[in-house]
């Protein structure tokens, strides 16, 4: 039975820490169920400097076209949080002393939903890698950046807002009064009443 997490020398070799009966070997034994292992080309840069290593946690972020083909509109989003790596090149486990590793494959672990967008990132945009704190969880889900953001595009048109603001201090005007025409034989005259 594969031995699911690192153990150090002389430790006791727990149930937990195995992979269950019947699930092979190497690096398939360590996939929990329901769960995908998907590799993703890197350089130096993209795996900040060889730092991500086995058991290291990572955001993935993705920079691509957001008009699609053709545009020139660049838009950078993380795709996915608090990402485990499985492995880095052919390595499961993290090196004693904690040197960076430099490889041109890094396995991550993802869901089988986040192994899609793992997949149309890395093909259609170009991915990077953020190294996190191994007790930082917490999802954050910051929001994307656009080009025009990032380098100070023109800025958008100010919205104009008139607001009817009755005047201060003003006594109402008073409604004019009724007229009537009053004829009296052959006599005519206008009367004025106060309208109420």
């Amino acid at each position: 039975r594969a031995v699911m997490t690192p153990v150090s020398e002389n430790e006791m070799i727990l149930e937990n820490k195995l992979a269950p009966r019947e699930a092979g070997a190497g690096l398939q034994a360590t996939i929990p169920e329901g769960m995908r292992a998907v590799s993703v080309s890197v350089n130096d840069v993209i795996a900040v400097a060889g730092f991500v290593t086995p058991g290291t946690m990572v955001d993935v972020l993705c920079t691509g076209s957001a008009g699609g083909a053709g545009s020139s509109n660049l838009v950078t989003r993380t795709i996915l949080e608090n990402i485990k790596v499985l492995a880095a090149g052919q390595k499961v486990e993290q090196d004693r002393e904690g040197k960076p590793q430099t490889v041109p494959v890094i396995t991550l672990l993802v869901s089988p939903e986040d192994a899609t967008k793992l997949t149309l990132a890395s093909t259609e945009g170009k991915i990077q890698l953020a190294l996190r704190s191994s007790i930082d969880v917490k999802k954050v889900d910051p929001a994307s950046v656009s080009e025009s953001q990032l380098f100070g595009g023109p800025a958008p048109e100010p919205v104009v807002r008139h607001v009817a603001v009755a005047p201060k201090n003003i006594t109402p005007l008073a409604p004019p009064p009724y007229t009537v025409e009053v004829i009296t034989g052959t006599k005519r005259e206008n009367k004025s009443f106060p309208n109420p």
